[in-house]
């Protein structure tokens, strides 16, 4: 299914992290307490493989980390068509954290020759970062720097100038 197709005005993406997440229960107990159920949109993405050794030692996680901002990247072109007036509520679990700040706004956290690639090969200044009717986010276990990294949520394309975003953390 094509998502410029979906009909539903709630759509919930819900986006793994290194280690992948359980959402069957999740989406099981969302439901039983919706009238309307909403579209629900599994992200798995590569979190490239330590091929059974400890990720830390293997030098996967930096790797992942890194391939975590292109991955926001493609989602936040991916998901650019559904329609605007779509309820958004993105569960994102451990590092797909940082694959939803990329997918929401343009972060600066990275080293600055690793932040000029980005831009040269993905163009994030030339995606539009997502104008939905509401964006909620769940993060479980984000495994991203504090509430640091929401510093940039007004690091929008195009630049924000009113930013209707809220800002709640606990």
């Amino acid at each position: 299914m094509s998502v410029s197709r979906i009909n539903n005005k709630n759509v919930v993406p819900l986006i793994h992290g290194f280690n992948d997440a359980y959402y069957f229960s999740l989406i099981r107990d969302i439901n039983m307490f919706l009238k309307n159920q909403p579209t629900y949109i599994e992200v798995y993405w590569d979190k490239l493989n330590s091929m059974g050794s400890n990720p830390a030692i293997a030098g996967i996680w930096q790797k992942a980390r890194l391939n975590s901002a292109k991955v926001g990247l493609g989602l936040r072109n991916t998901l650019r068509d559904i329609d605007k007036e779509t309820n958004l509520t993105i569960i994102a679990h451990s590092l797909g954290a940082s694959v939803a700040t990329h997918f929401l706004f343009n972060t600066n956290v990275w080293i600055k020759m690793f932040q000029e690639k980005l831009e040269t090969y993905y163009q994030s200044s030339s995606i539009p970062t997502p104008k939905y009717k509401s964006i909620n986010v769940g993060l479980l276990a984000p495994a991203i720097t504090g509430t640091d990294i929401f510093g940039d949520v007004l690091n929008t394309i195009p630049t924000a100038k009113e930013s209707k975003y809220k800002k709640i953390s606990n």
